[in-house]
């Protein structure tokens, strides 16, 4: 029986091996051929590291990528501030204000209580 388990065992860690070497090999080449010079990826040795690191091609990409980065970061600044703003808007509204809208019902307790933060009083012109 122990015989069994131990092929098993074997077996098992053999797979896992393989298995590992196959998911974590492409991600290698990937990081290995983008730190190279065109000139030593046409000598095809993909598994050899460079020994002179290149980072032209990161700088070039983020080049031509940083519009699009700073578009994006703009509409979801935008979109976070006001959904932001819209969630506290006033006390009352905040839990039916969208049913309300989306069913065109008028809200009973739209400006019935005023929100007075610090107790303030309300001087009206």
């Amino acid at each position: 029986m122990k015989s069994k388990s131990r092929a098993l065992k074997i077996l098992v860690l053999l797979t896992l091996a393989f298995l590992t070497v196959a998911y974590v090999l492409p991600v290698y080449v990937v990081v290995v051929t983008s730190l190279k010079t065109p000139a030593e990826i046409s000598a095809r040795r993909y598994l050899i590291p460079s020994t002179d690191l290149q980072i032209e091609n990161f700088v070039t990409s983020f080049e031509l990528i940083l519009p699009s980065l700073l578009n994006s970061a703009i509409i979801g600044f935008s979109a976070v501030s006001y959904t932001h703003l819209r969630a506290h808007e006033t006390v009352l509204d905040l839990v039916c204000r969208l049913l309300l809208e989306k069913k065109n019902i008028p809200n009973p307790h739209h400006h019935t209580k005023v929100y007075r933060p610090l107790n303030l009083p309300i001087v009206t012109p």
